[in-house]
Formats: structure tokens, C-alpha cells, sequence
């Protein structure tokens, strides 16, 4: 039995020297079979994982201004961020049946039948693979760069590459009640973020909780309020809904990340040197501080574009179609 390989040429991360060919075969008596992630993918989560899990809780607990206990909390919190990349390199794996594809992580599996593939699309740079079911019923199945052979090749072969509408990175219809209510939502969060300022004036953690607040909101105005520039997602569309405990988990990190460097730097600010402590300038502020406003500008942008590509792969879904 031949068949046309469907992740040949146009997945190029996936390259192996035998899928050069036009035609491989299908062989079901090769199956099962499991692959593991790629040597790069594999030493580079090891690699951040170590820094995050054993450097990171090193320096932290150097820190001066915390007490202990708040040194084991953070240094903790460390430890699992890292130990979960590490073990995430080591237990992830793609198990190949004849009629089935199951995807192992640390805490999860997920499992597709053949048969439920309509398609994969490649993410971002065409590392990351996305398998997409027909219709909602089941999710989509991604996977990173795996170690592949020519069996992996001839399991998916026939599976055409999905392409969607994309709109959601396209500027809506500009209406009077579009940008009023844009307004609106822009005034009350700076509001509310100016009254917890005066209510936490002088209080322990003031700039963390500020900071943990703006940063929620920028995010939530970036990824579903409606702008010129781009579409917000619907609160009210299924599969975005589908996705908000994902995104909230991955949020919760973000904060807690968030939280834990800002105390770092605020305990290590007194031991900097002078020039950079020293406020000058026309808006009469320091290096230091300049540098924790850009942090603090930049952080909710990436988790807004981090946000926004989970939503846009679980939206396109929807609206696939093959070539």
C-alpha cells in the first residue's frame, strides 16, 4: 500500500534523510511505536529548567530584605517552575499506534484516532505541529520537534496540512460604540489602579499589587477588547471559553513569576551602585526605575501575544478547511 506523505516537504523541522523520498510506505505491523522529543528541544528545557529550578533560588536566596520564610516560599515556587521544564523534556513523548496517536506529558495525555484527524498546521517558525480534529468535539493534539524515522513519516502520510480564515489580527468595523466602550474600559481600569495606589500607599508589597493589577488588566485590554489595530476575542465565543483555564493557569504563573523578580529587585536596589539608584533627568527618574518600567511594559505584551496565539489556534479550529 502507497501513500503521498502529507508532512513531507512542507514540515521542514521534521526532516529525516529517508522522507526525501516522493512515496513511503505504511507498514501497520511497524506500530506501536514512541518518539521522544528533539536533542534541541530536550537539552534546552533541561538547560532552563536548571537555571530556574537551582540558579534562580541560589540568588534569591542571597537576596537581602526577606525573611526566610518568604525566601523558602519564592525559592520553592523556583524549584517547581524549573523541575516541571525538566521533566517535561524527559517524560514527553509521542506514542504512534496503527490506528492512534497519543501525546504523554508530565500530568496529561491526550489521544487521537486517525480517523479524527482532519489536518495539522504548523505553528510559529514550524517547530510546534497541531493535529485538528474535524469538529469541536474533540481538541486539537500539538506536539513539539520530535526525533523522527521513516516510520514516523509513513504514519501521516495522506494527512493534508488545514488552513484557516484569519481575521482576528485584522482591525473591526471602527463604530462610535466600539471605541466608547473601549474608552470606558480604559478609564475604569486606570481608575482602579489609581485607588488601590492610595489605599496601599506606604503598605508592605505596594508595588507588587499595583504592578500585578495594571499587568492583569493590560492583558485582558490587549487580548479581548476590540481596537483600530486588532479584534478581541469573545468572552462569549465556546472555544475561548474552552480555553480560559488554560489561560488563567498560565496567568497565575505570569503573577506569581511577576511578583517574586520585583521583590528580588526591590531587596537588591540599596546594595546597586549610586548612578543607578540616582534620580536625574527631565522626568526625574533612575536607571533602575526606567529599566522595571520597561519589564514592566514589555511582560503583559508577550503574555497578551502568548494569549492571543492559544485563542487564535482554538478560534481556527472552527473555521478550517483543507487545500
Amino acid at each position: 500500500m502507497r501513500r503521498v506523505i502529507g508532512f513531507g516537504p512542507s514540515m521542514p523541522q521534521m526532516k529525516h534523510r529517508q522522507s526525501t523520498a516522493t512515496e513511503v510506505s505504511f507498514d501497520p505491523s511497524l506500530y506501536p511505536r514512541t518518539y521522544s522529543v528533539s536533542r534541541q528541544n530536550h537539552w534546552s528545557w533541561i538547560a532552563v529548567g536548571l537555571v530556574i529550578a537551582v540558579g534562580l533560588p541560589i540568588q534569591f536566596w542571597r537576596s537581602q530584605g526577606l525573611n526566610s520564610q518568604a525566601k523558602v516560599l519564592f525559592a520553592l515556587l523556583f524549584v517547581l517552575a524549573g523541575g516541571f521544564l525538566v521533566l517535561r523534556a524527559l517524560t514527553l513523548k509521542l506514542v504512534l499506534e496503527p490506528d492512534a496517536l497519543t501525546v504523554r506529558g508530565v500530568f496529561s495525555s491526550r489521544r487521537l484516532l486517525r480517523y479524527e484527524i482532519a489536518g495539522w498546521r504548523a505553528g510559529s517558525g514550524g517547530v510546534r505541529k497541531t493535529l485538528v480534529p474535524p469538529d469541536d468535539i474533540k481538541k486539537a493534539v500539538a506536539f513539539p520537534e520530535m526525533k523522527t524515522d521513516h516510520a514516523f513519516f509513513a504514519w501521516f502520510a495522506g494527512i493534508p496540512e488545514v488552513k484557516a480564515a484569519n481575521v482576528m489580527d485584522t482591525a473591526p468595523n471602527d463604530s462610535i460604540l466600539t471605541s466608547f466602550l473601549t474608552w470606558v474600559g480604559i478609564m475604569a481600569a486606570l481608575l482602579a489602579t489609581f485607588l488601590l495606589l492610595i489605599l496601599l500607599d506606604h503598605r508592605p508589597f505596594e508595588i507588587q499589587i499595583v504592578s500585578l493589577v495594571a499587568d492583569t488588566e493590560f492583558v485582558f485590554f490587549l487580548v479581548f477588547f476590540d481596537s483600530r489595530a486588532w479584534r478581541g476575542y469573545s468572552l462569549r465565543n465556546k472555544r475561548v471559553q474552552q480555553e480560559l483555564p488554560r489561560l488563567l493557569g498560565i496567568h497565575c504563573f505570569c503573577l506569581v513569576l511577576i511578583f517574586a523578580l520585583l521583590t528580588f529587585a526591590l531587596s537588591v536596589e540599596p546594595r546597586l551602585p549610586r548612578s543607578w539608584v540616582t534620580e536625574n533627568g527631565p522626568k526625574d527618574t533612575s536607571p533602575f526605575a526606567l529599566v522595571l518600567i520597561l519589564i514592566g511594559g514589555i511582560t503583559p505584551t508577550i503574555q497578551a501575544w502568548r494569549y492571543r496565539r492559544i485563542l487564535r489556534r482554538a478560534v481556527e479550529d472552527e473555521n478550517t478547511t483543507t487545500p
